[in-house]
């Protein structure tokens, strides 16, 4: 019986946290939603450079492979340069729409 009584005490706990983390967050004006956080320039600078050390520090490279880095991070920098220009010119282009 005791046991019983602890099981249906724990499926109740477990199933109303469900329900609690199931509602909807309160939103700033009814019937709106916030719009979303935008990188700014330095944000983005920061984020690339935090994925480069990153993947810089997961390859455990080679002392040749060290060797040839600069190069390969040069063209990731240059890749995350032309991507940035590209979101750049999307939202002056949705920023025109509306």
């Amino acid at each position: 019986m005791k046991k019983s009584r602890m099981l249906l005490t724990a499926g109740l706990i477990a199933a109303s946290s469900a329900i609690a983390q199931a509602q909807p967050a309160p939103q700033s004006a009814p019937g709106r939603t916030p719009p979303p956080p935008r990188f700014n320039a330095e944000d983005f600078s920061a984020f690339t450079d935090a994925r480069i050390a990153s993947l810089k520090a997961g390859l455990k490279l080679t002392a040749e492979q060290e060797r040839l880095w600069p190069a390969f991070e040069a063209a990731l920098r240059e890749r995350a340069k032309t991507r940035s220009d590209r979101w750049n010119e999307r939202r002056a282009e949705w920023a025109a729409r509306t």
